[in-house]
């Protein structure tokens, strides 16, 4: 048999990164520590009190996830869901998931550091903070048309901001979890 023409002598593997573990758990699931999908840190008004950005930030992720909490029990009380006890279980149900859903969404977004390129340019700490801003006066509009039971657009124009807003914030979180660009000092 002839001499194989692969090196004998490999440097050893790399193990895990270090703090990663090795299960399976930590390798699917980083940072998952509950049975939440976020930390409620994201939210600590007291441990943003230094710095005004972030305090920022986090005040608008308030108002945000308050308000859509109060325009999903608005709907379940207004029989949104059905005026038959399982449509207010079901639509309970909905809206428990779907505030839990949006507080995950929000937190990603409040802690997302560094730059993504997005469609060629990049996307910073400041845009996503704009956007939690912009999200908290719409969120504050819809709040305010739901009480004086007027919308500009109408019920469909209100509709389409709702889901609208949803579709937006989706879009943000999953800009989130891109990997950010390496700094240039170019």
């Amino acid at each position: 048999m002839a001499p194989s023409a692969f090196p004998q002598d490999l440097p050893p593997r790399p193990g895990p990164p270090s703090g990663s573990g090795g299960n399976w758990k930590d390798r699917n699931c980083p940072g998952f520590r509950s049975c939440l999908w976020f930390d409620w840190d994201a939210y600590n008004l007291a441990a943003s009190k230094d710095d005004k950005a972030v305090l920022a930030r986090r005040v608008c992720q308030w108002v945000v996830l308050v308000i859509y909490a109060m325009l999903g029990v608005l709907g379940l009380v207004r029989g949104v869901y059905g005026p038959n006890v399982a449509g207010w279980v079901i639509g309970a149900v909905i809206v428990v998931i779907a505030f839990f859903c949006m507080a995950h969404l929000l937190a990603g977004i409040g802690r997302a550091t560094g730059r993504r390129k997005v469609l060629g340019r990049l996307v910073g700490r400041w845009h996503f903070d704009i956007f939690l801003v912009a999200s908290a006066l719409i969120f504050i509009g819809l709040l305010v048309a739901n009480f004086i039971h007027s919308f500009p657009l109408g019920a469909v124009g209100y509709l389409t901001t709702w889901y609208g807003m949803w579709v937006l914030i989706v879009l943000a979180w999953w800009i989130t979890t891109w990997s950010p660009e390496p700094e240039s000092y170019v």
